[in-house]
């Protein structure tokens, strides 16, 4: 399988080395307060089962229709989607910086929306604004007023007192949304992973300690995949770039175990994200080649039937040729999700010139996924229905 994969790429990469963009390259109980984005008038026309019941590489092809889309597809996401800091004043200087996204698509509408979003904004790299904020949207391109954000930290002291890395999740059994993410003290060596959750999406619950530890160089979790499951909590996270897995039951974590993933070139893994699919777990994430620069790194994709055993990880996503393009310099952490016959894939990115974001990329397949030039933040409405109707008709 791991050979197959690898030549699978092989393949896919020779036929799509592709600098620009071109229609012929297509398949190659608090409160937050917030600022408002663009909201959505009209949701696109699809009908998705969730993703639990549809995932796999291997679906059968589907007659194909004469349906051609009126947009150009690219290598990478051309525009940045349009994901603001809930501070206004940060967000004029520097626009849609948003970072480690975590999309879950909830297969029907829920409170309003069918997809929920979290993300932490990232202006010039500044950590201080690295705190989780949560939007709802039915399309992906247009989204709801942002509907939490978590304060900044009294305490904060520039990369060693700081939020980072957040994660959502929908616990069915309780219907509502769980929001997880990481908190590191390098001055007491300590770390935690702290929640909070929500019935409704706009009010959410008091801070509460998920995991904590004072011996952080040993037991630190960063960028946790959190999969709520067979009435536990599964968690992937990185430690030491590896990746590793603990689980928490009936108020109990297991020791941590160390899976065997690795990639096809040798790459260290950093973060990832991680859905449960018919083929087992599924994982797409960002990983280097020199534990010295995680600013310039590409995403890979893997798959496992127990979480443990992983293929061969393989590059799927790399930054944009043009290193000017605000993903000119690296990829970051990615969220996925299956819908339409499609996997939908937003990563974060940056360049050289301090430039960061997130962006959408669209693939029937994992080695074949392809951005647009569709203008996610200026022309939203008409863009994002664009974009459905191609997902929608390309059978």
């Amino acid at each position: 399988m791991k050979r197959i994969l690898a030549l699978m790429l092989a393949a896919v990469m020779t036929a799509t080395v592709f600098a620009g963009c071109s229609a012929d390259n297509a398949v190659s109980e608090s409160t937050g307060e917030g600022t408002t984005q663009t909201t959505e008038t009209q949701q696109p026309t699809a009908v998705v089962s969730k993703q639990t019941n549809k995932l796999s590489n291997n679906t059968q092809e589907k007659e194909k229709t004469e349906f051609k889309p009126d947009f150009d597809f690219c290598t990478n996401s051309v525009s940045k989607l349009n994901l603001v800091n809930s501070d206004s004043y940060i967000e004029s200087y520097y626009p849609n910086n948003a970072y480690h996204p975590k999309l879950i698509d909830l297969g029907k509408e829920w409170n309003g929306y069918r997809f929920w979003l979290s993300y932490t904004p990232y202006p010039k790299g500044n950590d201080y604004y690295e705190n989780p904020q949560i939007v709802g949207t039915n399309d992906l391109i247009n989204y709801s007023e942002v509907k939490y954000t978590e304060p900044p930290l009294a305490n904060y002291k520039k990369s060693v007192r700081y939020n980072s890395d957040s994660h959502l999740v929908y616990n069915e059994e309780l219907d509502r949304l769980e929001l997880f993410w990481r908190y590191t003290d390098y001055d007491t060596d300590y770390m935690a992973l702290y929640m909070r959750y929500s019935y409704d999406g706009d009010n959410w619950s008091d801070k509460l300690v998920y995991f904590e530890t004072y011996e952080k160089e040993k037991y630190d979790m960063v960028s946790p995949a959190i999969i709520r499951d067979d009435g536990a909590y599964k968690v992937w996270y990185i430690g030491h770039y590896q990746l590793c897995y603990r689980e928490l039951r009936n108020g109990v974590w297991s020791d941590p175990v160390q899976t065997d993933l690795s990639f096809e070139d040798g790459a260290y893994i950093w973060h990832a994200d991680i859905i449960k699919t018919n083929r087992g777990y599924e994982l797409l994430g960002c990983a280097t080649t020199d534990k010295k620069d995680r600013k310039h790194m590409n995403l890979y994709f893997s798959a496992s039937e127990d979480g443990l055993n992983w293929e061969t990880g393989v590059k799927v996503a790399s930054p944009s040729e043009d290193y000017t393009a605000w993903d000119g310099g690296g990829l970051y952490r990615p969220s996925f999700i299956y819908a339409d016959n499609h996997y939908i894939v937003m990563y974060s990115a940056r360049n050289d010139y301090n430039d960061f974001g997130t962006g959408l990329l669209v693939g029937r397949d994992m080695f074949n996924l392809h951005g647009t030039d569709l203008d996610y933040i200026y022309n939203g409405q008409a863009d994002a229905q664009r974009l459905w109707d191609y997902l929608n008709n390309d059978l």
